[in-house]
């Protein structure tokens, strides 16, 4: 791993199955801080209105994991679902 791999700035921009850039890392190789913000940014965007009309929680999950294993790391989308579906049930963040 280079040394800017380990940072999430340079990073973020990966993809789970290496087809990101710029340095075209996969899986582990991408630091899991630049995993988790890519999954993050693109979760904000699906429910955010300032992007036009802002997806129901279930619609965006739907969305995330059409692109498990490719886009995202299986693991950290498993655990934002799990985070998201107990907000859309409890109504706290």
């Amino acid at each position: 791993m280079s040394k800017s791999a380990g940072n999430p700035a340079l990073t973020h921009r990966e993809l789970y199955d290496g087809s990101g850039y710029p340095q075209v890392l996969s899986g582990d190789d991408i630091p899991l801080e630049s995993r988790i913000i890519r999954l993050l940014e693109d979760c904000y965007i699906l429910l955010d209105k300032l992007e036009g009309q802002a997806m129901s929680i279930d619609d965006a999950v739907n969305d995330l994991q059409l692109h498990s294993g490719r886009k995202y790391d299986p693991k950290s989308l498993k655990r934002l679902i799990e985070y998201l579906r107990n907000v859309s049930v409890t109504g706290h963040e």
